[in-house]
């Protein structure tokens, strides 16, 4: 008989975040392992994304699955955390969706005997609802984590909610059976601060799914294209690219072209400041997710920009993996950590974000062709296969279940 695994995700397809992307990746092979009961989030002012997993639900009883309404506020959000974050940093905004998500449950399974709550954060209070979940159905609790969270850099805590937070991440952490991370840097950071759960810690890689991509579309060599897919937020910047452009040499400038795809407002802005001539640097809006890798497919490189941090990095973008998956060459400007390994380890070039001299030098190689895929390290992709990654979580379940 199959285990029953309660799966819960606030995000997942068709909402098109960067958790529903990676998550929904495992829900696609874990309904084929388990007996899976989901609990997610049914967003009543955000688009869906029908390209992204449109069948994630396929095979899993409707009786099985529970979305939990929630109308997301980003002003009101904001403006409470300058005004009084303990209301929306404690741990974060989707306490009332979460302490909702638990009494939904309670009345929806309540004759369900699981044998593992599996939650996936962000958001954090997840956490606390998977430990009050534990305790009422008796059964094991794991939490993955997508990012970390009071050492997670983009949430900007100030020492008092920094210290509100440290408490509890302490209590809930030491509830779980089991805390996957997602990659290693961030796996022995956490073994180091929670060294009586280290037992209990390790970290499953993002993924990406090579069924999605689309064929490449032939054309001409040149301009070459070299895009950067998605957002910036916080710290992270498009002026690193803004700053190498004018060191081109005139012959660089005619064989190449940049877009970013994805931009918001902020970055719009930022970018027609810099007065760079869009026939060499052109900006548009976000597109849905199968758009993303056909654009993807059909660059020359992809850019890898991260925010700038002080000390090493230890989180993981997902973003990277979809970028691995296309095949294309990749090109970074990062801190210390995962990026930089990882683009290491695929022979990739990455620099600093003061290093703009030689960030342009690699431009100039792009747009003369001599900047490719090195195909004799192209098995390390393999490492991140949503199938390969899959079975490493169904390994972690199976052996706290015993």
């Amino acid at each position: 008989m199959k285990k029953k695994i309660l799966f819960i995700s606030y995000a997942l397809p068709p909402y098109l975040y960067p958790q529903s992307i990676q998550i929904g990746r495992f829900l696609k092979h874990l309904k084929k392992e388990y007996d899976v009961h989901v609990i997610c989030a049914e967003e009543k002012n955000t688009p869906p994304d029908p390209t992204l997993y449109p069948d994630i639900f396929s095979g899993i009883d409707d009786k099985k699955i529970l979305k939990v309404p929630y109308r997301y506020h980003p002003y009101l959000n904001y403006a409470l955390s300058r005004v009084c974050p303990v209301l929306v940093k404690n741990p974060d905004q989707y306490v009332a969706w979460s302490s909702t998500a638990f009494d939904a449950c309670i009345a929806q399974f309540s004759d369900v005997q699981f044998d593992a709550v599996l939650t996936f954060s962000y958001p954090f209070s997840l956490n606390i609802l998977g430990k009050r979940l534990k305790d009422y159905y008796g059964c094991r609790w794991i939490a993955h984590q997508s990012d970390p969270w009071v050492d997670n850099p983009s949430l900007n805590l100030g020492p008092v909610m920094r210290w509100i937070n440290n408490r509890m991440e302490k209590k809930y952490y030491d509830d779980a059976d089991g805390l996957v991370f997602t990659c290693v840097e961030c796996s022995d950071f956490m073994k180091k601060k929670h060294p009586s759960l280290a037992d209990r810690i390790t970290f499953i890689d993002h993924s990406f799914d090579p069924s999605l991509y689309p064929p490449a579309t032939p054309r001409d060599d040149f301009p070459r294209i070299v895009r950067y897919i998605g957002n910036f937020y916080g710290k992270r910047t498009v002026k690193p690219l803004l700053q190498a452009l004018p060191k081109l040499s005139e012959a660089a400038r005619k064989n190449i072209r940049f877009e970013v795809v994805g931009a918001n407002i902020k970055t719009k802005s930022i970018i027609k400041k810099a007065r760079i001539p869009e026939e060499l640097l052109s900006v548009t809006g976000s597109v849905n997710y199968q758009e993303s890798l056909r654009l993807m497919v059909n660059s020359d490189a992809l850019l890898m920009i991260d925010a700038p941090y002080k000390k090493d990095n230890i989180l993981f973008p997902c973003k990277l993996t979809d970028y691995i998956g296309a095949g294309r060459p990749l090109l970074g400007i990062c801190s210390p950590g995962p990026t930089a390994r990882i683009l290491k380890s695929f022979g990739y070039s990455f620099y600093r974000h003061h290093q703009v001299e030689e960030f342009a030098s690699a431009l100039e190689r792009i747009a003369l062709g001599r900047y490719t895929v090195d195909t004799t390290r192209q098995s390390e992709r393999c490492g991140y296969m949503e199938t390969e990654n899959s079975r490493k979580f169904i390994e972690i379940i199976d052996d706290i279940l015993q």
